[in-house]
């Protein structure tokens, strides 16, 4: 470990950076702590600087650290549980998050309140886990098509062809419209089309059917969940 990452370690994980510093240095740790005593190098707090302060790190290299994946990171941020930037008081409870993600008795207990019919959705699903199969979902979902007598479309120009969306997130999202994500496409649709059905029945609202894909819980949070500032962001 270099001096950098080891800088980078001292804001960032305190105790872990004593640990590794001790070693580097050939030094105990109790020689090291007075040593950063005396000399005043070690940051305020315990686990580095104070908590409301910006982790110095991108979220990959946070979600690196902490063995999460980069796109639940960014799901937590878009519900409100972390901060934006990441603070460190957010960092702090995101390695307690990391601590009991996967865990298989957690696990088992979520599991264990669905029906088996919403376990095998569950799994058989798209998980509507990047920003473009959320922002599709949203387009079908929302998408106000009224039918007459003999199912005839009053509106038909609201009608969403697939090759059309599909060159938008090519656009937008910068995702290649080939075959396979014109079949995922499809999938989507199809999901959007049985929740509108729902909903039209009266059997779910669109804040429970949204819910329980674990998306936003409106249109307008979930068109700020899926907006792009510029086409490469």
């Amino acid at each position: 470990m270099n001096f950098n990452e080891l800088e980078e370690l001292r804001q960032t994980n305190n105790k872990a950076f004593k640990k590794v510093a001790s070693r580097r240095y050939g030094m105990e740790e109790r020689a090291l702590n007075a040593l950063l005593d005396d000399y005043e190098l070690e940051p305020k707090g315990s686990d580095g600087p104070p908590g409301h302060d910006a982790v110095a790190l991108t979220m990959s290299e946070i979600a690196f650290k902490l063995d999460l994946p980069v796109k639940v990171v960014g799901r937590l941020q878009n519900i409100g549980e972390i901060g934006r930037p990441i603070t460190c008081n957010d960092f702090e409870n995101l390695k307690f998050f990391a601590k009991i993600w996967g865990n298989h008795f957690f696990l088992r207990c979520q599991i264990s309140k669905l029906s088996q019919k919403q376990r095998e959705e569950l799994i058989k699903r798209p998980e509507l886990s990047s920003k473009w199969e959320r922002w599709i979902y949203s387009k079908y979902f929302f998408n106000k098509i009224e039918y007459g007598h003999g199912g005839r479309m009053i509106n038909p120009e609201r009608r969403i062809l697939i090759n059309e969306i599909a060159e938008d997130i090519e656009s937008i999202y910068r995702v290649p419209n080939c075959k396979n994500t014109r079949d995922h496409i499809l999938k989507i649709r199809q999901m959007a089309n049985n929740d509108r059905k729902k909903v039209g029945q009266g059997r779910a609202t669109e804040r429970s059917v949204l819910k329980a894909r674990s998306l936003p819980e409106s249109e307008f949070e979930l068109f700020k969940d899926t907006y792009v500032f510029t086409e490469y962001s």
